[in-house]
C-alpha cells in the first residue's frame, strides 16, 4: 500500500479525495459498523496466576502424590474397614496446611518476579509489557516445584521421606521427569508460549522458588513429628489415673 500513488490508494478504498458522500458513509456504516479498534486481550494480573493452580501439570502431580500415598500404604498394616482413603484429617492437611503453603510459594514467586523487573504498586502495567506473561509463568514454576516436593512429602502421612527413600519409587521419578520436561517445553519453546500464554524465565528465579519448595518439605516433616507426639501425649494424659501426677 505504501508504494501506491494517492489515486491508486483512493481507488482501492473506493473513495475520492474529498471523502465519502453522506449516503455512501451511511451505507458503509450499516455494512461494516463503526471504525473502532478492538482492545487487546489482556491477562489480568490477579486472574493470570490463579489459573495456574488448576493447570494440568499441577493436577498431574496431585494425582501422582495420591497414587504414591496409596501405593506406599499397601506396605503398611491394613486400614480398618471404617477408615476411608479420603477422610476428614486428610482434607485440612492437603487443602489448608500444604495448600496454603503452596499458594504462598506461587504468589511470592509472582510478586518477587514483578518487583525484580522494576514493577511497583500504583501505576497500571501496560498491556504490552512482557511481565503480563512472565509473572504468571513464574507462578506456574512455583506451583510445579512445590508439587514436585509435595509428591515426596505426601508419600506417607506418617513416615518421613528420609525413611522411605527418595529413589524407592521409580514411577514417581519418571513422572517428575516427564512433568519437568513438559514444563520446559511450555516455558522455553515458541509453540508452548503461543498456545499456553507463557514466557521464558531467567534461571535465577528458580532459586527462591526451590527454597520455598524446601520449606514446604520441612513443614510437612515437622508435622509428621509433632502430630503423633501430640496425639500420644494427649492419649497418655487422658488415660492417666485420677490422683496421679
Amino acid at each position: 500500500m505504501n508504494r501506491l500513488s494517492i489515486n491508486e490508494v483512493l481507488a482501492c478504498l473506493n473513495t475520492e479525495s474529498d471523502g465519502l458522500s453522506p449516503d455512501e458513509a451511511r451505507k458503509r456504516l450499516a455494512r461494516s459498523g463503526h471504525n473502532i479498534l478492538s482492545g487487546p486481550n489482556r491477562i489480568s494480573l490477579t486472574r493470570g496466576p490463579v489459573r495456574y493452580f488448576t493447570h494440568f501439570l499441577a493436577m498431574l502431580l496431585w494425582i501422582a502424590a495420591g497414587l504414591s500415598l496409596a501405593a506406599d500404604g499397601m506396605n503398611l498394616p491394613p486400614r480398618p474397614r471404617s477408615e476411608r482413603l479420603l477422610n476428614l484429617p486428610l482434607l485440612p492437611r492437603a487443602y489448608i496446611f500444604l495448600g496454603m503453603i503452596e499458594a504462598a510459594i506461587a504468589m511470592d514467586g509472582f510478586f518477587l518476579y514483578l518487583h525484580s523487573r522494576g514493577w511497583t504498586w500504583g501505576p497500571p502495567l501496560a498491556w504490552s509489557s512482557p511481565l503480563y506473561t512472565e509473572a504468571p509463568t513464574a507462578t506456574l514454576a512455583g506451583i510445579v516445584l512445590a508439587q514436585v516436593v509435595n509428591v515426596f512429602a505426601c508419600r506417607s502421612d506418617r513416615h518421613s521421606v528420609f525413611q522411605l527413600g527418595w529413589f524407592s519409587n521409580p514411577l514417581i521419578l519418571r513422572g517428575i521427569l516427564f512433568q519437568l520436561s513438559v514444563f520446559g517445553l511450555l516455558t522455553y519453546s515458541p509453540m508452548g508460549n503461543e498456545i499456553f500464554g507463557t514466557s521464558p524465565l531467567p534461571f535465577r528465579i528458580f532459586g527462591p522458588l526451590a527454597l520455598g519448595a524446601l520449606l514446604l518439605l520441612f513443614a510437612e516433616e515437622r508435622r509428621k513429628i509433632i502430630v503423633p507426639w501430640a496425639k500420644n501425649h494427649y492419649a497418655g494424659t487422658a488415660t492417666q489415673p485420677a490422683g496421679t501426677s
